[in-house]
């Protein structure tokens, strides 16, 4: 089952449970999908679909937007705004692949690097990411990628 199918049959659930929060953060995903398919035809042509890392890159842009606004309304002091944020999180998050702890990314990333040796910064970076996009904090492994090339 695709995660666009796992989607479609979670909104089914969520409207037959009547549970109105869940429905609308699945719609607006849904929704965020269809967008996304409409362009890449409009850009390839006919007979396009999503691949899973595609909706994968979506999920995980979605689930930084909310992030972004959960600090931006904490510091604005406006929790009941982050709390509603953070229940969409919540529900983006468990599409996600499992995240790595703190010691596994630092882990991972130390791994990357000695097998890779990148000769600078950029392509370090460059690699780390392609590897650890969507299983790590990026922003986490980005900071210790820098402290290796400092």
């Amino acid at each position: 089952m695709t995660l666009h199918e796992t989607i479609l049959a979670d909104i089914k659930n969520a409207m037959k449970a009547k549970e109105a929060e869940k429905l609308t953060v699945l719609r607006s995903i849904h929704s965020r999908f269809s967008t996304a398919l409409l362009e890449k035809k409009v850009a390839k042509g006919e007979d396009q679909v999503l691949t899973d890392q595609e909706m994968l890159e979506i999920l995980l842009n979605e689930a930084k937007k909310r992030k972004d606004s959960i600090q931006s309304f904490g510091d604005a002091g406006r929790p009941e705004l982050a709390a509603a944020e953070k229940m969409e999180l919540d529900i983006i998050e468990t599409y996600l692949p499992t995240q790595l702890s703190p010691e596994e990314t630092r882990a991972e990333v130390e791994k990357i690097l000695a097998e890779q040796s990148p000769t600078d910064m950029g392509a370090a970076m460059k690699i780390v990411m392609a590897e650890l996009r969507g299983k790590a904090d990026t922003k986490f492994a980005s900071e210790i990628v820098k402290q290796k090339f400092q």
